[in-house]
């Protein structure tokens, strides 16, 4: 199964960096509303184990906070392989803004 790994740097402590990042999925379902559906995400410390439906395609992955990025990866199926570039530049957009 092909893969997405995104990693942004920032600045803030940890903490703060957690509190932002863990709106990443909110933010893409309200702006992709049409797109996205089945959003679940569990956090786990600094760790989150994330899902969502990407016009019916299940796509699943985890997010780590570290003291100076973010990093993001994740599953995506087969069958949307030719919009992974998108999904990615969509998720490394939202994150830095987010992180900002």
């Amino acid at each position: 199964m092909p893969k997405i790994d995104v990693s942004v740097s920032h600045s803030l402590n940890r903490n703060e960096a957690k509190k932002r990042i863990s709106n990443l999925l909110s933010k893409l379902k309200i702006d992709f509303k049409n797109k996205i559906n089945g959003v679940h995400e569990n956090w786990n410390g600094f760790n989150s184990i994330f899902s969502f439906k990407i016009h019916g395609m299940k796509m699943q992955g985890e997010i780590a906070v570290y003291q100076n990025s973010v990093n993001i990866t994740g599953n995506v199926p087969l069958a949307a392989m030719m919009f992974r570039g998108v999904i990615e530049q969509t998720i490394r957009k939202e994150a830095v803004s987010l992180l900002r």
